[in-house]
């Protein structure tokens, strides 16, 4: 094109570069105006002279450039340069370490549906795992076309949702939890619960209730169901043949009815208006208004309180002392037996070993008659290597049972001692012990012949003594 310019005419203008930066220099264009006459066309090198005339030294797109000086487009932005945008910082995270409320029945291994077993929380315990943070990213720093930084914004850093009875760790980046108790989300924060409570009965719409803390139950607890707390259990209602175990006390304002199946169970005190057709067992005392047709065990007193506080038809077991108005009646009820001086679970115990070391000889008359069968077989050298083997293991079989026997008596006479040891304690009757009633204080029993009317019985050095209440 040189060749056909006319030198000195005014007409004639080269190509000209214009060079544009966006307001924040992340992106530059250049505009090309076209050349008049026999004017001159910009090679590459001119339009790279014209970016760095405009400071624009970052993110030059080589293609474009060269392109454009190759087949100008002329009046039309070109984009010539592009920077690198900064990357946000990640927001912190949480990993939660608990399942939320799920309130279904679940299925058992062979398919089939228990409804009495729903995920309405979840226990955990002191210092557990309930969530844990991930700590925001600071993000990545950018470029502009003139080769400045462009600052990222850091993620942003969440508090961690610790609420109710929980704690944070040490380097601040886990939720734990402060007490035992039922873990739950509520709104944002995590919480634990160390008392559940129950604002109705205790049935197909809770289902069973296992918790690690203490249980309040507005109603009460339809048969079938259960009731298991490491705390203590307060029930409002009645319990209907269900199940209640406390590892401290337990209350049953409406009483306990056995109807059948059902027992209670407590470590500390309990305390309830009746016991019918039950089976309850306190680790310290045990309070009520009046027993029917129950067995009671207490590690401290059994107290029945009120007018109308009598035992019918029970047996009742206490540490040190079981006080009533009344126990039996005239009419066709089964005597009761009151057991006092010992701890239940060493009275109960020494019942236990008896039958145990009675199923141990059992075992062992069992085993020597095979025994004898095999020696003699063995004798005349008609035995396999397999029933040989089978004489081993009858003979080492045989051995522990003779182990276990040994143990046993050394345990009888363990439990035996500790119930002379602490055979003392008393029964008060304010009203009328009834004829048929059994007493035993200790090792020293007595069964009542005759009415025995404002009565304290206690242990003395010739059985039991019967002295005025």
């Amino acid at each position: 094109m040189d060749g056909l310019r006319q030198p000195g005419n005014p007409a004639d203008t080269d190509a000209t570069a214009e060079v544009r930066l966006s307001a924040d220099r992340r992106k530059a264009w250049i505009r090309l105006h076209a050349p008049q006459g026999n004017g001159k066309l910009l090679d590459e090198a001119a339009l790279r002279q014209q970016l760095a005339a405009a400071g624009v030294c970052f993110g030059v797109k080589d293609d474009a450039v060269r392109d454009l000086a190759i087949h100008p487009r002329y009046e039309w932005d070109e984009l010539a340069a592009e920077g690198v945008p900064p990357v946000k910082g990640r927001d912190s995270s949480f990993a939660y370490h608990f399942a939320a409320a799920d309130h279904s029945p679940q299925f058992r291994a062979d398919g089939s549906v228990d409804f009495k077993q729903l995920g309405i929380f979840q226990n955990v315990r002191t210092d557990d795992v309930l969530c844990t943070k991930t700590p925001a990213a600071p993000g990545a720093d950018g470029t502009d076309v003139t080769g400045g930084v462009l600052p990222a914004l850091p993620g942003k850093e969440l508090r961690l949702p610790a609420g109710k009875n929980t704690k944070i760790s040490a380097d601040g980046l886990q939720v734990l939890a402060a007490c035992d108790g039922a873990v739950e989300m509520r709104g944002k924060s995590i919480l634990v619960e160390n008392v559940y409570r129950v604002s109705a009965d205790v049935d197909y719409q809770t289902g069973n209730i296992d918790f690690v803390g203490s249980v309040y139950i507005q109603g009460g607890v339809k048969p079938g169901f259960s009731v298991r707390a490491e705390g203590s259990v307060v029930v409002d209602g009645c319990l209907e043949g269900g199940e209640l175990s406390a590892g401290g006390n337990a209350t049953v304002s409406q009483g306990v009815i056995g109807v059948r199946t059902g027992s209670l169970r407590c470590g500390g005190t309990l305390r309830c208006k009746y016991l019918q057709n039950a089976f309850a067992e306190a680790g310290q005392d045990l309070e009520a208004g009046y027993i029917v047709n129950s067995t009671v065990r207490a590690g401290g007193s059994v107290r029945l309180l009120g007018r109308s506080a009598a035992i019918l038809s029970s047996q009742v077991t206490a540490g040190r002392l079981i006080e009533c108005i009344n126990v039996g009646s005239h009419g066709t009820a089964a005597p009761s037996t009151l057991v006092v001086g010992s701890d239940p679970q060493v009275a109960e115990r020494s019942a236990q070993i008896p039958m145990e070391m009675e199923k141990a000889r059992n075992q062992l008359a069992s085993l020597d008659r095979y025994i004898e069968i095999f020696t003699h077989q063995e004798e005349q050298g008609r035995l396999s290597e397999t029933q040989k083997q089978d004489l081993t293991k009858l003979r080492d079989g045989r051995d522990a049972v003779h182990a276990q026997l040994d143990d046993l008596a050394a345990e009888k006479d363990e439990v035996e001692q500790r119930l002379l040891e602490s055979g003392y304690g008393e029964i008060i009757v304010t009203g009328t012990a009834f004829a048929g009633t059994h007493l035993i204080i200790g090792t020293e029993k007595k069964k009542l012949t005759i009415d025995m009317p404002y009565a304290r019985f206690t242990r003395g050095e010739e059985g039991i003594v019967i002295g005025s209440a």
